[in-house]
């Protein structure tokens, strides 16, 4: 079952990867969202922040473009993904 935040999350993520939110207001407000929260309850949210991190962190040092990190970010999301930390 997700949590109301992974469900933000998620919501985020696919407006960030469908061009409706810039990656600054996206990881913005993913930060604002998950400050002092560093180990969750749940592991499949903690998973999911964890890949987050370390995907903003790679694009931060030039590993992904913009376009790069829609891909993974929207990997990270998809049906399969989920179902796989499930």
């Amino acid at each position: 079952m997700s949590t109301l935040l992974e469900r933000q999350i998620r919501t985020h993520v696919n407006a960030f990867v469908e061009g409706r939110e810039s990656r600054d207001d996206f990881r913005e407000w993913f930060v604002n969202a998950t400050l002092g929260f560093p180990d969750y309850d749940d592991e499949v949210l903690n998973d999911l922040t964890g890949e987050l991190e370390l995907a903003f962190a790679e694009a931060s040092n030039g590993v992904f473009d913009d376009e790069a990190l829609r891909r993974e970010l929207a990997h990270l999301v998809s049906p399969a993904a989920t179902a796989a930390t499930a």
